[in-house]
């Protein structure tokens, strides 16, 4: 099981370390009693707002790139290269905060781990 969960080419060893991540994650978050503070979170407004405005600006950025993908055009292959790395750093920024929103500090630190180890590329 080890060589498949460090087998950076390996499906399952992403999907194996995600899950381990998730499973832990929730496991801290009920442990620690951050339910409630999770809870509260998403029942905000301005939350949910905030959420939907990430969410839109996201589907445009990847219409964009779906969009331009094939053009033949550098500048354009160049500006999407660069959208897509700041969307994919800006996304793993809010879990970041979220998890620090919540007080959890080793959290980032697996996904971080998780991310950098079996998606070199993204990010």
């Amino acid at each position: 099981m080890s060589h498949s969960i460090f087998s950076q080419d390996s499906a399952s060893g992403f999907k194996i370390a995600g899950v381990l991540f998730l499973l832990l994650t929730l496991r801290a978050i009920v442990q620690l009693k951050k339910t409630k503070l999770i809870l509260d979170f998403f029942k905000q407004p301005k939350t949910i707002g905030q959420l939907i405005l990430i969410c839109a600006w996201c589907y445009l950025i990847y219409s964009y790139v779906k969009k331009n993908k094939h053009s033949k055009d550098e500048k354009t292959l160049e500006n999407i290269e660069k959208l897509q790395n700041a969307t994919k750093k800006a996304l793993l920024a809010l879990f970041i905060a979220f998890f620090a929103s919540i007080d959890l500090v080793i959290a980032p630190f697996w996904l971080i781990w998780v991310i950098a180890y079996y998606l070199e590329d993204w990010v």
